[in-house]
């Protein structure tokens, strides 16, 4: 089967690209193939954050059950793709995160023991 075209979701075909070389957080499966799509009621991280890999991103509604979305990868969000109280459908892209490491400042203990002492 063909994947659904970026007018499926009557989005911009913008959510389609991962710019940057971003790894793109898409809406997963619902857990029945009846259900299809829900409402997005949280978010967990905002552009900027950094979040760990299993790091629960945002949470999604359904008529039936909430699905929290988590982190393929550990990384930087870069863009939100959608808004609060969006419908969105499986397999739609919600976020972009730049993969790699914590950012410096905000580093393991580790870093700080390697500085040059005074």
């Amino acid at each position: 089967a063909a994947a659904p075209a970026a007018a499926a979701w009557g989005r911009p075909s913008r959510f389609l690209s991962s710019a940057g070389g971003g790894v793109q957080l898409k809406t997963p499966e619902f857990g029945a193939e009846s259900i299809t799509e829900g409402t997005l009621q949280e978010f967990r991280a905002k552009v900027g954050d950094y979040i760990e890999s299993g790091d629960i991103f945002a949470v999604i509604e359904t008529d039936k059950v909430s699905v929290e979305v988590r982190a393929e990868t550990s990384g930087v969000v870069s863009e939100i793709l959608v808004a609060l109280e969006d419908t969105v459908q499986v397999g739609q892209p919600l976020a972009v995160i730049q993969p790699g490491p914590r950012p410096a400042g905000s580093a393991a203990p580790a870093a700080a023991a390697e500085a040059p002492k005074a």
